[in-house]
């Protein structure tokens, strides 16, 4: 018996389905599942895996990416340039500048009898800071964020000032 390593991926590996309301994007299924893909699939060409990568796309998501290469076809598209677009057009729905305020507004739950979540505000803490890339966050950016987010009352944060500031922002 030979063994077919992209029919075992193909089997394998769960599809990647883009919901709006989700937060689940190509780069983080990617994350997971390009190491399996690469060491599995060591022996297969870059044009397999391409392939691999375009089956796996539940069928709303290979119309979307189908439809954003036109007029070439997924086939005619190298492995890197695919999954780049994959990466660019299943990104995050959120904008950075919002994942940053996110960030910046994280609280700690309440202490119970029952539940001390230390550990896990930690973990939501180093998650929401590679989320927001905060390591990349300029001076200027930074002094923006802390200003928004100190105003405590909703009505104080204009929504042209939000705008603006996350159009503007280079960081």
């Amino acid at each position: 018996m030979v063994y077919d390593p992209y029919g075992d991926l193909v089997r394998d590996l769960p599809v990647f389905n883009y919901e709006k309301d989700d937060e689940s994007t190509f780069d983080a299924w990617f994350q997971r599942y390009g190491p399996v893909i690469n060491n599995r699939g060591s022996t297969l060409s870059d044009e397999r895996k391409r392939n691999l990568l375009v089956d796996k796309l539940d069928n709303a998501a290979y119309q979307t990416y189908a439809e954003h290469v036109l007029p070439l076809k997924p086939a005619d598209i190298d492995l890197p340039t695919t999954i780049q677009n994959l990466v660019q057009l299943f990104g995050p729905k959120r904008t950075l500048i919002c994942h940053r305020f996110e960030f910046l507004q994280s609280t700690c739950p309440p202490l119970t009898c029952f539940n001390v979540p230390y550990r896990e505000f930690g973990n939501t803490i180093k998650k929401k800071f590679e989320d927001a890339s905060m390591k990349d966050v300029d001076a200027d950016s930074l002094k923006c964020l802390v200003f928004v987010a100190g105003l405590t009352d909703a009505s104080q944060i204009p929504p042209r000032c939000v705008y603006a500031f996350s159009t503007t922002s280079t960081a």
